[in-house]
């Protein structure tokens, strides 16, 4: 998702949560909650894309081909290995 269609979507929405670990500079971890509207369509990688976006720029993640083959947006979900490109929010 780009940015200008992240701004722009219409239709229906969702309000979406995510739990992320996030490290400072001092090598503490902690837990922090985001809180946001996304489209109903809406991946896990549209969503991270919104965070960094408008809620937190120094938000870091891969991402590359958005065609669920690459395998560089992959990560954990609640214990279990997905592809935030594939994993829908709703």
């Amino acid at each position: 998702m780009t940015e200008a269609a992240v701004q722009t979507w219409e239709g229906p929405t969702m309000e979406v949560a995510l739990k992320i670990w996030r490290v400072d500079e001092h090598g503490e971890r902690e837990l922090r909650t985001y809180e946001v509207e996304a489209p109903e369509w809406a991946c896990l990688l549209d969503v991270l894309d919104i965070i960094k976006d408008r809620h937190d720029g120094t938000l870091a993640y891969r991402k590359s081909c958005r065609m669920m083959i690459c395998g560089s947006c992959g990560m954990r979900m609640d214990g279990r290995a997905i592809l935030a490109c594939k994993e829908r929010m709703k």
